[in-house]
């Protein structure tokens, strides 16, 4: 299969004639991919995903459910997967309330427009660990950035998402407390953490105030 034979350091494509029965356990494993045809794909695909830089699907089978399936897995992964990832033509509109179900995330505005902010769980391991989500004419656009890194929008350059990322941080450590304190019966250690979380809450305001981008909490 021609798949077996190709440099794995190259990009892959691909427009399938029967997509429904393509498969191969190497389908992701290629520095970048192209399936014009992609309704074979499923999460465990996306999952095995490993430094890539570049992805891109059409005519998928993937749901909202999916695509929080993968997204969980990005924010507690120990490694980079992608650089940037284009999902066009969904069998349905992405409902993006379940799509970032129980993820923390912010939005914030760039270029005019609205964009979905995540971060990975493992920072130390990662290099890129800001994800920028984007869903703009029914097509999903996901790419990832260090902290520091210039956005980067139809060769436009923007602001980093270095004040997202530390608001990220926070609520990251005020989830946590949180659910510390649903376990805490003695009323001074309540306190104790009711008054961190209303510290970091407080940071949190202060860096959103002090950032022109509109940043919004969401989850």
């Amino acid at each position: 299969m021609m798949i077996d034979l190709t440099n794995k350091n190259t990009t892959f494509n691909v427009a399938c004639s029967d997509p429904m029965r393509f498969h191969h356990d190497q389908a992701f494993q290629f520095s970048s991919v192209i399936y014009r045809e992609a309704r074979w794909v499923k999460t465990g695909h996306l999952c095995s995903l490993k430094n890539s830089e570049r992805v891109e699907l059409n005519y998928v089978n993937l749901k909202s459910e999916d695509m929080n399936c993968f997204l969980r897995y990005w924010v507690n992964s120990d490694h980079d997967i992608f650089r940037e990832m284009i999902i066009d033509e969904f069998p349905q509109e992405i409902d993006m309330r379940i799509m970032m179900k129980e993820i923390v995330a912010v939005e914030t505005t760039r270029f005019g427009k609205l964009f979905i902010v995540i971060t990975a769980k493992f920072p130390t391991s990662r290099e890129h660990t800001v994800l920028c989500i984007g869903y703009h004419n029914s097509k999903l656009t996901l790419r990832t950035y260090s902290p520091d890194e210039a956005f980067n929008y139809c060769n436009e350059t923007g602001e980093s998402f270095r004040t997202e990322n530390e608001v990220l941080g926070l609520l990251n450590q005020k989830k946590d407390l949180v659910k510390q304190l649903e376990n805490v019966t003695e009323e001074a250690e309540k306190a104790e953490l009711e008054a961190k979380i209303q510290s970091l809450m407080d940071e949190m305001n202060a860096l959103i105030g002090s950032c022109d981008a509109g940043i919004a909490i969401i989850a």
